[in-house]
Protein backbone atom coordinates (compact mmCIF):
# COMPACT_ATOMS: atom_id res chain seq x y z
CA UNK A 1 0.00 0.00 0.00
CA UNK A 2 2.88 2.30 0.67
CA UNK A 3 4.11 1.96 -2.93
CA UNK A 4 0.88 3.00 -4.63
CA UNK A 5 1.43 6.76 -4.52
CA UNK A 6 4.88 6.30 -6.02
CA UNK A 7 3.57 4.04 -8.80
CA UNK A 8 0.76 6.45 -9.49
CA UNK A 9 3.24 9.32 -9.70
CA UNK A 10 5.53 7.45 -12.11
CA UNK A 11 2.58 6.49 -14.26
CA UNK A 12 1.47 10.13 -14.44
CA UNK A 13 4.94 11.28 -15.42
CA UNK A 14 5.20 8.59 -18.10
CA UNK A 15 1.81 9.49 -19.55
CA UNK A 16 2.61 13.21 -19.48
CA UNK A 17 5.97 12.62 -21.17
CA UNK A 18 4.29 10.54 -23.88
CA UNK A 19 1.76 13.28 -24.57
CA UNK A 20 4.47 15.99 -24.75
CA UNK A 21 6.51 13.85 -27.09
CA UNK A 22 3.55 13.44 -29.44
CA UNK A 23 2.83 17.17 -29.25
CA UNK A 24 6.49 18.00 -30.02
CA UNK A 25 6.50 15.65 -33.03
CA UNK A 26 3.27 17.21 -34.32
CA UNK A 27 4.56 20.78 -33.91
CA UNK A 28 7.87 19.89 -35.53
CA UNK A 29 6.06 18.36 -38.50
CA UNK A 30 3.87 21.44 -38.88
CA UNK A 31 6.93 23.75 -38.66
CA UNK A 32 8.81 21.69 -41.25
CA UNK A 33 5.90 21.78 -43.70
CA UNK A 34 5.37 25.51 -43.17
CA UNK A 35 9.08 26.30 -43.53
CA UNK A 36 9.38 24.19 -46.68
CA UNK A 37 6.27 25.87 -48.07
CA UNK A 38 7.69 29.34 -47.41
CA UNK A 39 11.03 28.40 -48.92
CA UNK A 40 9.32 27.03 -52.01
CA UNK A 41 7.31 30.22 -52.56
CA UNK A 42 10.33 32.48 -52.09
CA UNK A 43 12.60 30.40 -54.29
CA UNK A 44 10.05 30.06 -57.06
CA UNK A 45 9.57 33.82 -57.18
CA UNK A 46 13.30 34.37 -57.42
CA UNK A 47 13.56 31.70 -60.06
CA UNK A 48 11.11 33.68 -62.18
CA UNK A 49 13.95 36.17 -62.76
CA UNK A 50 17.11 34.05 -63.17
CA UNK A 51 18.95 36.77 -65.13
CA UNK A 52 18.09 39.73 -62.90
CA UNK A 53 21.43 39.75 -61.08
CA UNK A 54 23.29 39.65 -64.40
CA UNK A 55 21.12 42.50 -65.73
CA UNK A 56 21.90 44.64 -62.67
CA UNK A 57 25.63 43.84 -62.92
CA UNK A 58 25.65 44.92 -66.57
CA UNK A 59 23.79 48.13 -65.80
CA UNK A 60 26.07 48.94 -62.88
CA UNK A 61 29.29 48.42 -64.85
CA UNK A 62 27.92 50.71 -67.53
CA UNK A 63 26.66 53.54 -65.29
CA UNK A 64 28.20 52.87 -61.85
CA UNK A 65 24.74 53.16 -60.28
CA UNK A 66 21.47 51.26 -60.11
CA UNK A 67 18.48 52.01 -62.39
CA UNK A 68 15.99 54.32 -60.69
CA UNK A 69 13.06 52.15 -61.77
CA UNK A 70 12.21 48.75 -63.20
CA UNK A 71 11.08 50.44 -66.42
CA UNK A 72 14.55 51.95 -66.81
CA UNK A 73 16.20 48.56 -66.35
CA UNK A 74 13.83 46.93 -68.88
CA UNK A 75 14.52 49.69 -71.41
CA UNK A 76 18.27 49.18 -70.98
CA UNK A 77 17.93 45.39 -71.37
CA UNK A 78 15.92 45.80 -74.57
CA UNK A 79 18.69 47.88 -76.15
CA UNK A 80 21.10 44.98 -75.62
CA UNK A 81 18.87 42.19 -76.90
CA UNK A 82 20.83 41.80 -80.13
CA UNK A 83 24.14 41.32 -78.26
CA UNK A 84 23.10 38.49 -75.96
CA UNK A 85 25.47 35.53 -75.66
CA UNK A 86 23.75 32.42 -77.13
CA UNK A 87 24.37 30.50 -73.90
CA UNK A 88 22.41 33.16 -71.98
CA UNK A 89 19.53 33.64 -74.42
CA UNK A 90 17.01 31.40 -72.60
CA UNK A 91 17.73 33.05 -69.24
CA UNK A 92 17.56 36.46 -70.91
CA UNK A 93 14.15 35.80 -72.48
CA UNK A 94 12.61 34.23 -69.35
CA UNK A 95 13.76 37.08 -67.13
CA UNK A 96 12.71 39.85 -69.51
CA UNK A 97 9.31 38.26 -70.16
CA UNK A 98 8.56 37.83 -66.45
CA UNK A 99 9.77 41.32 -65.56
CA UNK A 100 7.42 42.81 -68.15
CA UNK A 101 4.55 40.61 -66.98
CA UNK A 102 5.03 41.26 -63.26
CA UNK A 103 6.26 44.86 -63.26
CA UNK A 104 3.04 46.14 -61.66
CA UNK A 105 3.52 43.69 -58.78
CA UNK A 106 7.20 44.46 -58.23
CA UNK A 107 8.18 47.16 -55.76
CA UNK A 108 11.46 48.85 -56.77
CA UNK A 109 12.98 50.72 -53.81
CA UNK A 110 16.16 52.75 -54.42
CA UNK A 111 17.52 54.66 -51.45
CA UNK A 112 20.63 56.74 -50.88
CA UNK A 113 19.70 58.55 -47.70
CA UNK A 114 23.26 58.35 -46.41
CA UNK A 115 24.40 59.44 -49.89
CA UNK A 116 27.56 57.35 -50.02
CA UNK A 117 25.87 53.95 -49.83
CA UNK A 118 23.14 53.55 -52.42
CA UNK A 119 20.81 50.64 -51.63
CA UNK A 120 18.45 48.78 -53.98
CA UNK A 121 15.63 46.56 -52.71
CA UNK A 122 13.45 44.65 -55.20
CA UNK A 123 10.30 43.19 -53.64
CA UNK A 124 7.37 41.14 -54.88
CA UNK A 125 4.73 41.03 -52.21
CA UNK A 126 6.56 40.16 -49.02
CA UNK A 127 9.39 38.38 -50.82
CA UNK A 128 12.79 39.96 -51.41
CA UNK A 129 13.84 39.29 -55.00
CA UNK A 130 17.09 41.29 -54.86
CA UNK A 131 19.00 43.34 -52.29
CA UNK A 132 22.10 45.21 -53.46
CA UNK A 133 24.45 47.93 -52.19
CA UNK A 134 26.47 50.39 -54.26
CA UNK A 135 29.26 51.93 -52.17
CA UNK A 136 30.97 53.51 -55.19
CA UNK A 137 29.46 56.93 -55.72
CA UNK A 138 32.72 58.34 -57.08
CA UNK A 139 34.37 55.48 -59.01
CA UNK A 140 36.90 57.66 -60.88
CA UNK A 141 37.57 60.38 -58.33
CA UNK A 142 41.10 59.18 -57.59
CA UNK A 143 42.00 59.03 -61.29
CA UNK A 144 40.55 62.50 -61.92
CA UNK A 145 42.40 64.07 -58.99
CA UNK A 146 45.71 62.50 -60.01
CA UNK A 147 45.29 63.67 -63.60
CA UNK A 148 44.45 67.18 -62.44
CA UNK A 149 47.49 67.27 -60.17
CA UNK A 150 49.71 66.03 -63.00
CA UNK A 151 48.79 68.97 -65.23
CA UNK A 152 48.22 71.74 -62.68
CA UNK A 153 50.82 70.69 -60.07
CA UNK A 154 48.15 71.14 -57.41
CA UNK A 155 44.74 69.87 -56.31
CA UNK A 156 41.56 71.56 -57.54
CA UNK A 157 40.17 74.18 -55.15
CA UNK A 158 36.55 73.35 -56.02
CA UNK A 159 34.38 70.75 -57.72
CA UNK A 160 33.85 73.26 -60.52
CA UNK A 161 37.60 73.39 -61.21
CA UNK A 162 37.77 69.60 -61.45
CA UNK A 163 34.74 69.54 -63.74
CA UNK A 164 36.25 72.20 -66.02
CA UNK A 165 39.39 70.07 -66.34
CA UNK A 166 37.38 67.12 -67.73
CA UNK A 167 36.05 69.45 -70.46
CA UNK A 168 39.42 70.77 -71.63
CA UNK A 169 40.00 70.25 -75.35
CA UNK A 170 42.24 67.26 -75.82
CA UNK A 171 41.33 65.62 -72.52
CA UNK A 172 40.78 61.92 -73.16
CA UNK A 173 39.03 59.68 -70.70
CA UNK A 174 40.81 56.38 -70.27
CA UNK A 175 39.00 53.67 -72.32
CA UNK A 176 38.70 51.38 -69.29
CA UNK A 177 36.77 54.11 -67.46
CA UNK A 178 34.26 55.03 -70.14
CA UNK A 179 31.44 57.02 -68.60
CA UNK A 180 33.12 56.87 -65.20
CA UNK A 181 34.16 60.54 -65.16
CA UNK A 182 30.64 61.81 -65.82
CA UNK A 183 29.14 59.58 -63.10
CA UNK A 184 31.75 60.80 -60.62
CA UNK A 185 31.18 64.47 -61.43
CA UNK A 186 27.41 64.04 -61.41
CA UNK A 187 27.50 62.64 -57.88
CA UNK A 188 29.95 65.28 -56.67
CA UNK A 189 27.60 68.03 -57.82
CA UNK A 190 24.63 66.17 -56.34
CA UNK A 191 26.38 66.03 -52.97
CA UNK A 192 27.22 69.72 -53.18
CA UNK A 193 23.62 70.64 -54.02
CA UNK A 194 22.34 68.62 -51.04
CA UNK A 195 24.77 70.40 -48.76
CA UNK A 196 26.35 67.14 -47.57
CA UNK A 197 29.69 67.42 -49.41
CA UNK A 198 32.63 69.51 -48.19
CA UNK A 199 35.80 70.15 -50.20
CA UNK A 200 38.89 71.47 -48.41
CA UNK A 201 42.30 72.02 -50.02
CA UNK A 202 44.92 73.55 -47.73
CA UNK A 203 48.41 72.97 -46.32
CA UNK A 204 47.23 69.68 -44.80
CA UNK A 205 46.22 68.26 -48.18
CA UNK A 206 42.90 67.71 -49.92
CA UNK A 207 40.03 66.37 -47.82
CA UNK A 208 36.62 65.56 -49.31
CA UNK A 209 33.83 64.67 -46.89
CA UNK A 210 30.20 63.58 -47.23
CA UNK A 211 28.57 64.38 -43.90
CA UNK A 212 30.90 62.56 -41.47
CA UNK A 213 32.26 60.09 -44.03
CA UNK A 214 35.62 60.58 -45.76
CA UNK A 215 35.18 60.38 -49.52
CA UNK A 216 38.87 60.92 -50.30
CA UNK A 217 42.02 62.31 -48.74
CA UNK A 218 45.27 63.21 -50.50
CA UNK A 219 48.33 64.36 -48.53
CA UNK A 220 50.08 67.72 -49.09
CA UNK A 221 51.71 67.95 -52.51
CA UNK A 222 54.45 70.12 -53.96
CA UNK A 223 56.20 69.54 -57.30
CA UNK A 224 59.33 70.99 -55.67
CA UNK A 225 59.59 67.79 -53.61
CA UNK A 226 59.52 65.50 -56.64
CA UNK A 227 62.46 63.28 -57.54
CA UNK A 228 64.72 64.32 -60.44
CA UNK A 229 63.12 61.57 -62.56
CA UNK A 230 59.63 62.97 -61.89
CA UNK A 231 60.70 66.57 -62.45
CA UNK A 232 62.32 65.96 -65.83
CA UNK A 233 58.98 65.03 -67.48
CA UNK A 234 57.40 68.42 -66.65
CA UNK A 235 56.33 70.46 -69.66
CA UNK A 236 53.04 72.24 -69.01
CA UNK A 237 51.43 74.79 -71.29
CA UNK A 238 48.67 77.23 -70.30
CA UNK A 239 46.54 79.57 -72.40
CA UNK A 240 45.43 83.14 -71.66
CA UNK A 241 42.61 81.80 -69.44
CA UNK A 242 45.09 79.86 -67.25
CA UNK A 243 43.70 76.62 -68.70
CA UNK A 244 46.11 73.79 -69.42
CA UNK A 245 46.69 73.10 -73.12
CA UNK A 246 46.71 69.38 -73.88
CA UNK A 247 48.62 69.06 -77.13
CA UNK A 248 51.23 66.36 -77.70
CA UNK A 249 52.40 68.10 -80.86
CA UNK A 250 53.01 71.40 -79.07
CA UNK A 251 54.74 69.65 -76.18
CA UNK A 252 57.12 67.80 -78.52
CA UNK A 253 57.93 71.03 -80.36
CA UNK A 254 58.77 72.77 -77.09
CA UNK A 255 61.01 69.90 -75.93
CA UNK A 256 62.92 69.97 -79.22
CA UNK A 257 63.47 73.72 -78.95
CA UNK A 258 64.52 73.45 -75.32
CA UNK A 259 67.03 70.73 -76.14
CA UNK A 260 68.50 72.90 -78.90
CA UNK A 261 69.03 75.70 -76.41
CA UNK A 262 70.52 73.57 -73.64
CA UNK A 263 72.97 71.70 -75.86
CA UNK A 264 74.73 75.02 -76.51
CA UNK A 265 75.58 75.19 -72.81
CA UNK A 266 77.53 72.06 -71.83
CA UNK A 267 77.98 71.00 -68.21
CA UNK A 268 80.71 73.00 -66.53
CA UNK A 269 79.81 72.93 -62.83
CA UNK A 270 79.99 69.29 -61.69
CA UNK A 271 77.98 70.12 -58.55
CA UNK A 272 75.04 71.12 -60.71
CA UNK A 273 75.24 68.14 -63.06
CA UNK A 274 72.08 66.06 -62.73
CA UNK A 275 70.19 68.65 -60.67
CA UNK A 276 66.81 69.44 -62.20
CA UNK A 277 65.21 72.83 -61.69
CA UNK A 278 61.60 73.70 -62.45
CA UNK A 279 61.37 76.91 -64.44
CA UNK A 280 58.31 79.03 -65.14
CA UNK A 281 57.81 81.55 -67.91
CA UNK A 282 54.86 83.95 -67.71
CA UNK A 283 54.07 86.76 -70.07
CA UNK A 284 53.77 89.26 -67.21
CA UNK A 285 56.82 88.08 -65.20
CA UNK A 286 59.20 86.54 -67.69
CA UNK A 287 61.37 83.57 -66.73
CA UNK A 288 61.86 82.65 -63.06
CA UNK A 289 62.39 79.67 -60.78
CA UNK A 290 59.14 77.92 -59.90
CA UNK A 291 60.18 76.79 -56.41
CA UNK A 292 60.81 79.54 -53.88
CA UNK A 293 63.59 77.70 -52.07
CA UNK A 294 65.36 76.59 -55.22
CA UNK A 295 68.80 77.98 -55.96
CA UNK A 296 71.10 77.78 -58.95
CA UNK A 297 74.33 79.47 -60.00
CA UNK A 298 73.53 82.41 -62.23
CA UNK A 299 74.47 82.25 -65.89
CA UNK A 300 73.05 85.42 -67.46
CA UNK A 301 73.63 84.19 -71.02
CA UNK A 302 71.78 80.89 -70.58
CA UNK A 303 69.02 82.55 -68.56
CA UNK A 304 68.52 85.20 -71.26
CA UNK A 305 68.52 82.58 -74.04
CA UNK A 306 65.91 80.46 -72.24
CA UNK A 307 63.74 83.52 -71.59
CA UNK A 308 63.85 84.51 -75.26
CA UNK A 309 63.03 80.98 -76.42
CA UNK A 310 60.08 80.63 -74.00
CA UNK A 311 58.76 84.09 -74.93
CA UNK A 312 58.83 83.34 -78.66
CA UNK A 313 57.19 79.95 -78.18
CA UNK A 314 54.45 81.49 -76.05
CA UNK A 315 53.79 84.23 -78.60
CA UNK A 316 53.65 81.80 -81.54
CA UNK A 317 51.23 79.46 -79.74
CA UNK A 318 49.10 82.06 -77.92
CA UNK A 319 50.21 80.85 -74.49
CA UNK A 320 50.36 82.78 -71.24
CA UNK A 321 52.49 80.44 -69.13
CA UNK A 322 54.96 77.58 -69.63
CA UNK A 323 56.35 75.41 -66.84
CA UNK A 324 59.29 73.18 -67.68
CA UNK A 325 62.37 71.57 -66.20
CA UNK A 326 66.07 72.06 -67.01
CA UNK A 327 69.44 70.87 -65.87
CA UNK A 328 70.93 74.30 -65.20
CA UNK A 329 74.66 74.76 -65.09
CA UNK A 330 77.01 77.67 -65.32
CA UNK A 331 80.06 78.54 -67.42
Amino acid sequence: MQNKPYVSFVSSITFYTFKMKRLFILLFALFTVSFASCQTVSTSKKDDYPGLETFLDGYYHQYYSFPVSLDELIAEIETRSSYVNPSFIDTFNITLTNLRKDKNQINWVLSDECFLNEELLVLKGEDTIMHRYNPYKFPCLGVLLNNYRYYYLDYPETIEELSAFTKVEGYVEEPSFKGCDSITMQNLFKGEERGVLTWKNDKDGLLIMANNDTVDYLPPYSPCDLSPFEKRRIVLLFDKNKTVVLSNKMEVEFKKGLYSVLKEFPFIDEKEKGNYHIMCYRQDKGLHLYCENDYLPQDPELFSTLNTFAHQFAEENNLDEIIFCVVYCCK
